[in-house]
């Protein structure tokens, strides 16, 4: 049996990286929009992470490999 790699239709999506300078992180976040990208940053807040810059914004495209038989 042999297997393939193939690529399937190509989808948008969207990336911040924010900077937390009181814990001294800075992190990538990829989501469907900026919103869900911006709350996905909300949520890895640490206690005492009152600031967040955000450093990048950017429309990523990603494609989705399958293994086909």
């Amino acid at each position: 049996m042999t297997m393939h790699l193939t690529n399937n239709k190509p989808y948008n999506c969207y990336k911040i990286t924010v900077n937390y300078p009181n814990s001294n992180r800075q992190l990538d976040f990829i989501g469907m929009d900026r919103g869900s990208c911006i709350m996905l940053a909300e949520v890895a807040k640490l206690e005492g992470d009152d600031l967040m810059l955000m450093q990048t914004e950017a429309e990523e495209t990603l494609w989705k490999i399958t293994k086909e038989k």
